[in-house]
């Protein structure tokens, strides 16, 4: 019963994880795509 509760954590925990990341790449882009847009305003 103990290892199933282990796995089980660890997929949520690592679901967590994967769900944070993804969310702190679409931050550096959209980040990323508006240093762009203020360059292109400059020129």
């Amino acid at each position: 019963m103990r290892g199933i509760f282990v796995v089980v954590s660890m997929s949520l925990l690592l679901g967590v994880c994967i769900s944070q990341a993804r969310s702190r790449r679409a931050w550096e882009q959209e980040e990323a795509l508006l240093r762009r847009q203020k360059a292109a305003v400059h020129l």
